[in-house]
């Protein structure tokens, strides 16, 4: 039996190797790359709700070219502004920061008004050598924006692994659903 047992020992000797020279790995080296900081949270839903008709103006004047008082006003290069804006397709954005101020002062007046839906805007001038006077004015639909609560954690979910894929899977339908 103890011949057995040596010649056991002797075989397993024989057989097993060593890597005394030269590299074996299994599998490739160790890295350890850090991945960025990020923040995943479920955002809030929210709708709006279509209020009464609104109004607000605003008015810009000044004397002598250099003393003015009134709203911001911006006029000077409205018709640049218009054309640029026609070239890049951005025509349907009121550019007119008189016009902007009519419309925050409607919101203004409004209470329980958080926005306006503009459906009409006017502006009148009068420009001579030593006075210059904009009044602009706008005619709307007060919005106020409803908190409807937190995106549910399945609708989060498949957003966001859909977004990881490069977006262009995404159908924002089936998203919402």
């Amino acid at each position: 039996m103890f011949r057995m047992g040596v010649l056991a020992a002797f075989i397993v000797a024989i057989t097993t190797g060593c890597a005394t020279s030269g590299r074996a790995y299994m599998d490739s080296g160790l890295s350890n790359r850090s991945e960025p900081a990020s923040v995943w949270n479920r955002p809030q839903e929210v709708g709006f709700d279509w209020g009464s008709e609104i109004t607000g103006e605003a008015s810009y004047e000044c004397v002598l070219l250099f003393i003015c008082w009134g709203a911001e006003d911006g006029g000077a290069l409205d018709g640049v502004g218009a054309l640029i804006g026609s070239i890049t397709g951005k025509g349907g954005v009121v550019s007119d920061p008189l016009v902007r101020a009519a419309a925050a002062d409607a919101v203004k007046k409004a209470p329980k008004t958080d926005g306006i839906f503009v459906v009409a805007h006017d502006t009148d001038s009068l420009n001579i050598v030593v006075y210059k006077k904009r009044k602009a004015t706008v005619r709307g639909k007060a919005i106020t924006v409803r908190t409807i609560g937190e995106v549910s954690q399945d609708r989060a979910d498949r957003n966001r692994n859909m977004n990881a894929l490069g977006g262009s899977l995404v159908n924002v339908g089936e998203v919402l659903k």
